[in-house]
């Protein structure tokens, strides 16, 4: 009643010689360039690290290092950001520096 027809079983027994692999570092060396985002539901605590692009839409406390760094209009960012590029359209307020006693 429900049987497959004679050529959907030949296509699902093709030789896997016809699929064209490629090695890692190809593919890899051919992706774009990473980008990564919080969304405006997250909140994160702690230290990110990040070698592409990063754009918060939430709140983040801590450490932030990415080469370019957007805080997006609405996103909160307390701690230190490291970036070879910033934007900021949000709010981002660096912690207080410790004061040396006299």
């Amino acid at each position: 009643m429900f049987g497959k027809s004679q050529s959907e079983t030949a296509d699902n027994h093709r030789d896997s010689t016809s699929v064209q692999t490629l090695p890692r570092s190809t593919v890899a060396s051919s992706a774009a360039p990473e980008a990564s985002s919080i969304s405006s539901g997250l909140s994160i605590i702690g230290k990110i690290v990040g070698h592409g692009a990063l754009t918060i839409f939430g709140q983040v406390e801590g450490e932030l290092r990415a080469s370019t760094v957007v805080i997006a209009e609405g996103a909160q960012v307390e701690g230190d950001v490291v970036a070879e590029e910033l934007t900021i359209g949000g709010t981002s307020k660096a912690p207080s520096m410790p004061t040396a006693l006299s």
